[in-house]
């Protein structure tokens, strides 16, 4: 808090966020928030004008300033990442007044008492870079990689394309079909990252157009490449060891696909035309990253999400359930999760994520 000073009403869209002196007032240190999100103040004693300046991560106004009473529930403009405020003194020192996200007022609870909880909960990631690849399920806009990346502060990369495969098409005979497969496109992912997630497998089951193949020898030849980039395993094998070139000083995190269950199934364990279950490329995932000694989240075994069953698929996989929090309805089947799903999902990875950088 910065006492004896009030921010300055003179200051505008496009410039600084400008103070001047008031010896009864107070100004509040930059608090981050999300463009187009509602925050509501509460405060048990008599109520104050708040003074507010919205401004995006270059400290330049991105709105003119504006004023809200200790009571009031605000809309933060696009283009703002963080505000202040100002008022009397008496508010800002008061154990009392609180800004929290959302509508609903919760009980008080000390800022710094709050701050020491979460430094102890993410000072090892905070700041890092994670950089994701994928398919639609991390493609979502809402997907558990954002909602982690989040919450622990950490700068969030996606290179996930909906559709996408692990492996190239590799049916002899017929013509190739491009699904964007990740082993021909993981070389384009930014090279400045200290934590690389890889999240592939679901649609290498369900379009069945690479076998799963065998171990890729260690030193092997053009040929046995060529080959191995059109079967499971031997792509696996080529992503990781390209991966370890690519950021050999870095975490890698491999995860496995989430149960899926499409409208024609009706078997919890579906085969595909290789009459391989998605259990099957799972435990290929972890067999081949515990060659390389790459950590894996077992999302198939370990995440409790299967949308075979009707109350799952409509509290986890009902796209309009994502109007609650402002998303917009992208799917409604029983293989992409809703932003409650994908939240699972978060919570699932969350310790895998706290665990990798402790020193």
């Amino acid at each position: 808090m910065i006492a004896g000073k009030y921010l300055d009403e003179k200051s505008k869209v496009g410039g600084e966020s400008m103070l001047a002196v008031h010896e009864e007032h107070g100004v509040s240190p930059w608090i981050k928030v999300e463009e187009n999100e509602t925050y509501t103040f509460s405060y048990l004693g008599t109520n104050h004008i708040l003074r507010i300046h919205y401004a995006d991560e270059n400290d330049n106004l991105v709105a003119n300033p504006a004023t809200a009473n200790s009571r009031a529930t605000i809309t933060i403009p696009s283009g703002c990442t963080k505000l202040r405020f100002s008022t009397v003194l008496e508010t800002l020192k008061s154990a009392d007044l609180q800004m929290e996200k959302g509508e609903a007022v919760t009980s008080y609870r000390p800022y710094h008492s709050f701050i020491k909880d979460k430094i102890l909960d993410n000072y090892s990631l905070l700041g890092k870079t994670a950089v994701f690849n994928g398919d639609s399920i991390l493609e979502l806009p809402y997907n558990w990689g954002k909602q982690l990346c989040d919450y622990y502060e950490m700068k969030y990369v996606n290179y996930a394309i909906g559709g996408s495969t692990l492996s190239v098409w590799g049916n002899e005979g017929e013509q190739p079909r491009d699904r964007t497969p990740m082993i021909e496109r993981y070389s384009e992912m930014a090279d400045e990252a200290d934590l690389v997630v890889i999240s592939i497998g679901s649609n290498d089951w369900r379009y069945s157009w690479a076998p799963m193949g065998e171990d890729l020898p260690v030193a092997p030849t053009q040929e046995e490449v060529e080959k191995a980039k059109k079967t499971f395993k031997g792509s696996l094998h080529l992503l990781i060891r390209g991966l370890n070139e690519k950021y050999p000083d870095k975490k890698i995190i491999f995860c496995t696909p989430i149960k899926r269950n499409d409208e024609t199934v009706s078997t919890l364990n579906p085969v595909n035309s290789f009459n391989l279950t998605l259990a099957d490329y799972a435990e290929a995932i972890k067999n081949v990253c515990g060659q390389y000694g790459i950590l894996v989240i077992d999302m198939f075994n370990e995440c409790p999400l299967n949308p075979a069953f009707d109350n799952q698929q409509s509290m986890f996989f009902d796209g309009s359930r994502n109007a609650e929090v402002g998303y917009k309805n992208l799917y409604n089947d029983r293989t992409h999760p809703n932003y409650f799903g994908a939240k699972v999902q978060a919570r699932c990875a969350m310790g895998y994520f706290k665990n990798i950088f402790i020193e």
